[in-house]
């Protein structure tokens, strides 16, 4: 199976290292999708694949304006990998996961590829102590968050 690397942009707003639980306020930023071998929407962080002339972090900062309007203007810190297979397709998506502090902001799709426009429903904020009913890729998504903000961890499985 071929490779494709990718990025994920986990955006974080109200992160408070000054608490005794820095999360307890914080909300995720995520994108509902709709993917046609999936039964209902899967929320997702934004990004997408790096192209060949990009590094990853020229990526990400491209995906995220692209995907929510929002402009990296830092350096954000790797949390962890993660890999999702799709055989019919003959691909691996090689994802690398950054933890992004952000301020609340209305996102908005701003030149989203022509399949993903189809499959996009909608970008919402979420409370990250509220994200066990929704579908989530990765499922251990606010683990990873938790892990990376409290414990310091950097090298986060996602899955």
């Amino acid at each position: 199976m071929r490779i494709r690397r990718s990025v994920r942009g986990i955006l974080v707003a109200g992160i408070d290292r000054e608490r005794s639980d820095p999360l307890a306020q914080a909300k995720v930023l995520l994108m509902a999708m709709d993917f046609p071998w999936h039964d209902g929407p899967q929320w997702i962080t934004p990004g997408g694949g790096i192209e060949a002339e990009e590094s990853p972090l020229d990526a990400l900062r491209r995906e995220l304006f692209e995907e929510t309007g929002f402009r990296l203007e830092t350096t954000p810190t790797q949390i962890g990998t993660g890999s999702e297979p799709y055989p019919d397709a003959g691909i691996t998506l090689d994802h690398r996961f950054f933890l992004i502090p952000s301020p609340l902001f209305t996102p908005r799709a701003l030149a989203l590829e022509p399949r993903e426009a189809g499959w996009f429903q909608s970008s919402a904020w979420h409370a990250l102590t509220a994200l066990d009913g929704l579908d989530l890729l990765p499922t251990n998504l606010a683990t990873g968050i938790r892990s990376a903000v409290v414990d310091n961890i950097t090298d986060f499985k996602f899955a």
